[in-house]
């Protein structure tokens, strides 16, 4: 697990700080349903002989087994990029929000993160927020909010934000 802390400003000048709590995770996967081991990619034998049969299949009888490994390393990294929003929370000026879950990709110090934001009474809000970690204002990102019962405010951030194990 992993912890998100980002700050900064939204595009009417308020302080916004955000913690968000991620984990190891597929991007096809609800948060909840089923966790991966990061250390075993999941179905990798399976895979496998089916890539195996396939080149087979299509004639391919020398098939180059380097390029396939090549391709489960890619396949092995993609996966590992990719996080589950747990939780956390979003502050702007003096509100206060959870966050619900959603899903994060994490590569080379880049970032996108796409969270669903709770406002209490069957209202869920949307952050979307993407760019370089460590870097002043190296984040933007964007809050849809309910204002009141009907209309939805949208606000533009810009942030600087940090990573760190838990």
């Amino acid at each position: 697990m992993k912890i998100i802390t980002i700050n900064g400003k939204d595009s009417y000048g308020n302080a916004v700080s955000m913690e968000i709590i991620i984990s190891r995770g597929m991007m096809m996967l609800s948060r909840n349903t089923m966790m991966m081991d990061p250390t075993m990619m999941f179905g990798m034998p399976m895979m496998m002989q089916m890539m195996f049969s396939m080149g087979q299949g299509m004639g391919m009888q020398d098939i180059n087994m380097q390029n396939m490994m090549t391709q489960m390393q890619r396949m092995n990294t993609w996966m590992r990029s990719h996080y589950i929003v747990q939780g956390g929370s979003i502050t702007i000026d003096e509100d206060t929000y959870m966050l619900e879950g959603g899903t994060a990709r994490i590569s080379d110090g880049r970032i996108f993160i796409n969270a669903v934001i709770d406002q209490g009474l069957n209202r869920n809000g949307k952050l979307v927020l993407w760019g370089t970690l460590d870097k002043d204002d190296g984040l933007k990102g964007r809050a849809l909010l309910w204002e009141g019962r009907t209309q939805l405010s949208s606000t533009k951030l810009v942030a600087s934000g940090s990573i760190e194990n838990v």
